[in-house]
């Protein structure tokens, strides 16, 4: 029972009936609370578990990578489904010892870890599995840089990614790469086409450009000039 309620009943100094208006308005109050503090567990157990899963991929990460591709997200999330492959070969293992089989030790456990395992799964290959978005270079970086309290997780976005959307987003990354490869070749053709044909012209109009020919009336004004200084030299004889 709450502490409110608690008190509000030792208040009482007299048996009340049992569906007076008095007992009404407490068994109203002790049902509120009772309804927000199991509302808070939820919320609190909720907390914990996207804890445990947000320090999993923190300490998964690659050490170098500064960014992550759809490839190494898919492999991370691989990753994260196997994560309890050792507990259930060590469950199985003790199966296996004399005639533990027929009693199923850690039976809870292992159901627990396989609908896990199996939602998880599901998940990824349907709607989406809620993870960290590795995609984004911030969010990498404050993941990597998350300190492990749970006060924090809010300034950590979370995506839900499946594994046919990280394999278009693949597709299409490489697709635009490879297209950006053939426009930067591309330009450089028609730059070194351009620069060729830039070339032939100049050869071209140096080949095709006319010898200067005399002009015919400076020529006739030198004849003119010569006959000139002939005859004042047959003047002066």
């Amino acid at each position: 029972m709450p502490n409110t309620a608690r008190k509000e009943l030792l208040k009482l100094k007299k048996v009340i009936h049992p569906k007076s208006r008095k007992t009404q308005a407490l068994a109203k109050q002790v049902k509120k609370v009772s309804a927000r503090e199991k509302t808070k567990l939820v919320h609190h157990m909720k907390q914990n578990l996207l804890g445990e899963k947000l320090l999993w991929f923190r300490d998964n990460l690659e050490p170098g990578a500064a960014v992550y591709s759809p490839q190494l997200v898919e492999q991370l999330i691989d990753k994260y489904l196997k994560r309890f492959s050792d507990e259930l070969e060590q469950i199985k293992l003790k199966h296996s010892v004399g005639n533990r089989g027929k009693s199923r030790q850690h039976a809870s456990r292992e159901d627990i870890i396989r609908l896990t395992v199996l939602r998880d799964e599901e998940e990824f290959a349907t709607c989406g599995l809620e993870v960290p978005d590795l995609l984004n270079p911030k969010q990498l970086q404050l993941l990597r840089s998350w300190s492990g309290e749970l006060r924090y997780i809010q300034n950590l976005r979370l995506v839900r990614l499946h594994r046919r959307g990280l394999k278009e987003l693949a597709s299409k990354q490489s697709q635009g790469l490879a297209t950006l490869e053939a426009e930067v070749s591309g330009q450089a053709e028609v730059s070194g086409g351009q620069a060729e044909v830039s070339r032939q012209r100049r050869q071209s109009s140096d080949q095709s450009a006319p010898e200067k020919v005399p002009n015919a009336a400076s020529t006739a004004e030198s004849n003119t000039h010569r006959t000139n200084e002939g005859t004042m030299d047959i003047d002066k004889c």
